[in-house]
């Protein structure tokens, strides 16, 4: 299986880094990390995330964070498709 981020999902977790990068460049590190690996643990068990808000979609909680991962598996592909803050509206299409 093949991991694929789509711009929107690779600018938001930039944009939380950043914000985050503002009062602690350590925890912004730290929370890309835990991000990304989030991702690439997703691609030994995809269906491991929940049933998404929005029809045919997962959503993985990213531990120690705030985040979540919404993505889709398409065949050999699982594509993440955003990078959403858990108090953050939740949008009603992903992609």
């Amino acid at each position: 299986m093949k991991l694929i981020w789509t711009k929107r999902a690779l600018r938001q977790l930039e944009n939380a880094q950043d914000y985050i990068a503002q009062d602690n460049p350590t925890a912004a590190n730290e929370v890309a990390t835990r991000i990304a690996e989030a991702a690439y643990l997703l691609l030994t068990q995809p269906k491991m995330g929940r049933k998404g808000r929005v029809t045919d979609t997962f959503e993985w909680v990213v531990k120690q964070t705030p985040y979540l991962i919404a993505y889709v598996i398409e065949e050999d592909t699982l594509q993440i498709l955003r990078v959403i803050h858990s108090k953050q509206n939740w949008p009603p299409r992903l992609q």
